[in-house]
């Protein structure tokens, strides 16, 4: 798999590059790149893993993704905390925990500005991007668990 553009996007998000993460969101949308969401998901569980532990308390989860909303526009409106506090959940727990009641979109918006969140905090330079984005690719390549 090619995984080439979700890279471009996500990397146009994680540096704030809103003009080129709108155009290659807008392509997305329109051609429905294949593999999309899987990549999408893997890059979630990356990110994640980065900021959490296994098995971290579920506290801090919730105090963190209260935080993000509140440094967000509009105090995180558009951002849901069960959705976002249930995929981190899903990636650091052992939680038996189902994600069916978000919609497919919703769970997009979630892991994507979580990945923003995480990975631009980190404030990577394009080789620690680069490497992100290999350990991503690896993830896939392995059958990752990324949910």
């Amino acid at each position: 798999m090619n995984y080439g553009k979700m890279e471009q996007l996500l990397r146009a998000l994680v540096r704030s590059n809103m003009s080129s993460f709108q155009l290659l969101n807008q392509e997305l949308e329109r051609d429905k790149w294949p593999d999309a969401a899987r990549f999408n998901r893997a890059a979630f569980y990356t990110a994640a893993s980065r900021k959490f532990r296994d098995g971290q308390p579920i506290q801090d989860i919730i105090d963190y993704v209260a935080d993000l909303r509140r440094r967000l526009p509009d105090e995180g409106g558009d951002l849901d905390p069960r959705a976002a506090e249930r995929l981190i959940r899903l990636v650091v727990r052992d939680d038996d925990l189902s994600i069916d009641e978000f919609a497919p979109a919703q769970r997009v918006h979630v892991q994507q500005m979580v990945i923003y969140d995480i990975i631009s905090s980190e404030n990577l330079s394009d080789e620690e991007l680069d490497a992100f984005f290999a350990e991503v690719r690896e993830l896939l390549a392995n059958n990752s668990p990324a949910r």
